[in-house]
């Protein structure tokens, strides 16, 4: 967020910073639109993608936030099941 700001303030003085700023909000406005696209119907590779990428640096953000907080996550095992039969 704070990125964000600094790089919102630099755009008025150099072009990069324009540049950066727009690349970096129509990627934002393509993630959203495949994240909100209606789950009748099936998302374009074109949205899917960007909303994946979008999605897990969040997922990751969030990650690093509980561990510094002191609450991280267990470690996910799978589930103890008997052997099963063969043929």
């Amino acid at each position: 967020m704070g990125a964000g700001l600094a790089l919102a303030d630099l755009a008025f003085a150099l072009e990069w910073a324009r540049v950066t700023l727009v690349v970096g909000g129509a990627a934002l406005t393509v993630a959203a639109l495949g994240w909100l696209w209606p789950d009748e119907a099936s998302v374009p590779r074109v949205l899917a993608l960007p909303a994946y990428v979008v999605a897990g640096n969040v997922a990751v953000l969030h990650a690093w936030l509980r561990l510094l907080t002191g609450r991280a996550a267990p470690v996910w095992e799978p589930t103890r099941r008997g052997a099963v039969p063969s043929s």
